[in-house]
């Protein structure tokens, strides 16, 4: 709404607001993947920065959520799934790598 004054703010400007910051926070995240995907397929380079770039702003989501006590049941258990499925990509790249 806007008055004489200027734009008032109420929670739906809040929550539209949250909701783009997600959406920019997801496109920034998976063109990170991407630009790590390519320079690892084509260029043949090492892409331990971006890709901790990427596992460090999810650690920064985590860490906010675990503060403020919003975890569900559910999430822990994906997070741990995730944890664990990526662990075991990791070590079948590292053992395929080292067979070569």
């Amino acid at each position: 709404m806007i008055g004489t004054t200027g734009v008032v703010r109420d929670e739906r400007t809040v929550v539209e607001e949250n909701a783009s910051y997600h959406l920019a926070c997801n496109f920034m995240t998976f063109c990170l993947l991407l630009d790590a995907v390519y320079r690892s397929l084509v260029r043949h380079e090492e892409t331990w920065d971006l890709l901790a770039i990427v596992i460090l702003g999810g650690a920064v989501s985590l860490l906010y959520q675990w503060r403020r006590n919003i975890l569900t049941a559910y999430s822990i258990k994906a997070i741990v799934f995730a944890f664990f499925a990526a662990a075991l990509a990791a070590a079948m790249i590292a053992l395929s790598r080292a067979l070569r």
